[in-house]
């Protein structure tokens, strides 16, 4: 630890002058002169080794000064229908409209960065179903022509690039799916995912996943009346957002 002078020098039964109790607490005069030294204000002494190189270890540092992090989820299942995603078609040929994608509760949050160009690690994982009334395996259809589940990562409100699928094939094998997933027939499929964002601005930033689908082309309907149409479930274990400073 460096000696340090305190510049306030106080004597029995002096009155106590409250500006120096002030300076002695706390000075950024160089070199540093106070209590603050001792609390963090570090000089050479204190970070150079016995070679003279200056080192920044662990124990100079206090919880958090480094990195900041927190998480959002939602256990329930979330379900997305057709009446909400009404006049798009195939999303494999037609690139909808970011104002068109649907926020996912607990897929997104809020975050304060203190300094600018702060990176900020984005990762999520989602339990995600999509069928649809539609079937366009037949002949004359390529399989872009089936219907298809999105996710989009958006940050401050505008779509980041980063964006999955998942389509509906049922006359085809489980190969048709478009991501690396895990999945089984009828069954869930997982979807976890990353982002790194560089570059932000001091202030208030929000990130999300946002969700779009293909509609129905053509409703089928049962004896009963019951018309199919298409729906995703989505079930979000957990969207974490890391902070380094």
């Amino acid at each position: 630890m460096a000696d340090i002078v305190l510049p306030g020098v106080f004597t029995a039964a002096a009155t106590t002058d409250a500006d120096a109790v002030a300076k002695n607490l706390g000075s950024f005069e160089v070199p540093p002169q106070s209590c603050l030294t001792l609390n963090g204000y570090l000089s050479s002494e204190n970070l150079t080794d016995g070679a003279g190189v200056v080192r920044i270890e662990p124990r100079n540092l206090k919880s958090g000064a480094m990195v900041h992090a927190s998480m959002q989820g939602s256990t329930a299942n979330l379900d997305y229908f057709d009446s909400w995603f009404k006049g798009l078609d195939r999303l494999a040929t037609n690139t909808p409209l970011d104002a068109r994608y649907l926020p996912i509760p607990g897929a997104g949050l809020t975050y304060f960065l203190p300094f600018a160009g702060v990176p900020v690690l984005l990762t999520w994982t989602l339990t995600w179903v999509f069928v649809s009334a539609d079937d366009y395996a037949g002949a004359g259809y390529s399989s872009s022509d089936h219907a298809r589940s999105q996710v989009r990562l958006f940050i401050d409100d505008s779509s980041s690039g980063t964006e999955h699928s998942i389509r509906w094939a049922p006359q085809t094998s489980l190969l048709a799916v478009d991501i690396p997933a895990r999945a089984i027939s009828d069954g869930a499929r997982w979807y976890t995912g990353h982002h790194l964002v560089i570059g932000q601005t001091a202030g208030w930033h929000s990130a999300g996943l946002r969700i779009v689908q293909d509609p129905a082309r053509s409703a089928t309907a049962y004896a009963d009346g019951t018309v199919l149409q298409s729906q995703s479930r989505i079930n979000c274990r957990s969207f974490r957002r890391v902070a380094f400073w």
